[in-house]
Formats: C-alpha cells, sequence, structure tokens
C-alpha cells in the first residue's frame, strides 16, 4: 500500500478594484490559478483547481513539486493563503 503525502502550497491573492473579484495563483504551481466573486469561493476553487491539475499530472506519471513558497515571500500588502493536497 503506498502511504499519501499531503503537500501545503501557498496561494496568493488580488482583488480587481473595480470588479471586487479575487484572482489567486500558486506561485509553486504555474499552472493553477482561479478566481472567484469573494475570498472564500477563491479558497474552495483553488482547492477544486489544484485537485484538477494533480489528477492530470498523476495521469502522466508526473509528481508534485516540493513546496518553496513562504507566505513571508509575498509582497506587501498581498493576501495569502494555504491549500493542501493529499496525493
Amino acid at each position: 500500500m503506498v502511504k499519501k503525502q499531503i503537500r501545503t502550497y501557498v496561494a496568493l491573492t488580488e482583488v480587481d478594484k473595480e470588479t471586487g473579484k479575487h484572482t489567486a495563483f500558486l506561485p509553486d504551481i504555474d499552472a493553477v490559478l482561479t478566481q472567484g466573486d469573494d475570498l472564500e469561493e477563491t479558497i474552495r476553487n483553488m482547492h477544486n483547481a489544484l485537485n484538477l491539475w494533480v489528477n492530470h499530472i498523476s495521469k502522466e506519471g508526473k509528481s508534485l513539486p516540493e513546496p518553496k513558497y513562504q507566505p513571508s515571500d509575498a509582497p506587501s500588502g498581498t493576501q495569502t493563503f494555504e491549500v493542501s493536497i493529499k496525493y
């Protein structure tokens, strides 16, 4: 039996000043980004986007990159949140 690992990534989020919508991305994984009407929706969407991406790379026999980006690496004034995945 293969033991699953948990990886936790830092997501950065920006708010569009005109629309109020949030956009989030993972600095460690360029292919994963999402948006939402508010932060809560954006966090849910990020979990879904990361799961879809992991399923895709798993089918290709690839593995997840090691998380390197830290919340302290974020530019001043940028909101961050963490997203974890078991694979």
